[in-house]
């Protein structure tokens, strides 16, 4: 059980995605019993692979299997529901795909919580950080294809409100990839070697629409896992939309899953959240200076903050807070999503 059990809900989430990827058309659903099986297949090759690479899974908390035991009840309900219809036994239509969507979802989530509380055991700190009200911007440093799901992972509830920039070349390429992530997930793709004003109005509309938005101001995934120069968009994105930006530090991604590693390897991974930048304080000290100053100042403060977490401290940023002076290192482009 301890191997099997937990993994089982990856196991699950994909075999929902294949109902999700054919929603335009209807997806057959002629041989349950035949598609359980190989779900269920599935589900058991996870674990078997990650033990034959080493890796020691962790029992999750009862309470995760409680979730999972009222999900696959729910699951049940719904398929029956599904082939007790006379006018489409056998089928599920368009809108009872959209149900199974949201169960991905919420199996996705629970997988999350599986692997980073069970697998890898992450260590979370400065959760009181998170603020309750209003929406805000999420900046993190970025190494490993770990780090999306980590900082999700970490906010909690508000992880749910979440959404993020991601590279329309590489996490929307595939008919799979797509249905994957437009359905399970709240990521934006963007062209990111396109038109970058596109990605900008994009990433607005969703802290417009209520979202937290999370972004990797270095632009992509470090290749040593050291942190890089943040691109001034994020001062840009916080000035221009008028949100706090809430500092986050990963630790240990990049050791678990490096840029061009497939398998992940168990390791300590911590998360350390940082007080929020206010908009007020940060407008404050961006008045009277040209826009583009004002953003890369604000970008200089915000990774002021991510470096404090990274050095075991926080940043609080009050009106006699000063900054050391920038450094000269121009960029030539910007950054923000996973990539």
């Amino acid at each position: 059980m301890t191997v099997g059990g937990a993994l089982i809900l990856y196991a699950t989430a994909v075999g929902l995605t294949g109902a999700v990827g054919f929603r335009r058309a209807h997806w057959p659903l002629r041989a349950p019993r035949l598609g359980a099986a190989a779900v269920l297949a599935a589900a058991w090759s996870v674990p078997v692979a990650l033990v034959l690479a080493g890796m020691t899974i962790i029992l999750p908390p009862s309470a995760v299997f409680a979730d999972v035991g009222r999900l696959v009840g729910a699951c049940l309900v719904r398929l029956r529901a599904a082939y007790g219809t006379p006018a489409g036994a056998g089928i599920v239509t368009a809108g009872q795909v959209l149900s199974v969507a949201t169960l991905g979802r919420t199996m996705l989530d629970l997988w999350q919580r599986v692997m980073f509380g069970g697998v890898f055991d992450v260590k979370v700190t400065g959760q009181a950080y998170v603020p309750q009200s209003g929406n805000f911007l999420v900046i993190a440093n970025h190494s490993s294809h770990l780090d999306m799901g980590l900082v999700k992972y970490a906010l909690g509830e508000q992880g749910n409100r979440m959404a993020s920039l991601a590279a329309r070349d590489y996490f929307f390429d595939t008919p799979l990839k797509r249905a994957w992530f437009e359905n399970f997930t709240n990521l934006i793709p963007m062209d990111r070697h396109g038109s970058l004003r596109e990605s900008l109005r994009l990433a607005g509309d969703a802290l417009q629409n209520g979202y937290h938005l999370l972004i990797f101001p270095e632009g992509t995934r470090s290749p040593d896992g050291q942190m890089r120069e943040f691109f001034p968009t994020l001062g840009y994105l916080a000035l221009t939309c008028g949100v706090d930006i809430l500092p986050i530090y990963l630790e240990g991604a990049y050791e678990a899953l490096p840029k061009g590693s497939v398998m992940p390897k168990q390791t300590d991974i911590s998360v350390r959240i940082g007080p929020a930048l206010g908009i007020g304080e940060l407008r404050r000290r961006a008045r009277g200076l040209a826009r583009s100053e004002s953003y890369r100042l604000v970008t200089r403060i915000a990774e002021e903050a991510v470096k404090r977490l990274r050095a075991g401290g926080v940043f609080w940023l009050e009106p006699d807070v000063e900054l050391a002076p920038a450094p000269a290192r121009p960029r030539k482009s910007s950054g923000g999503g996973p990539g």
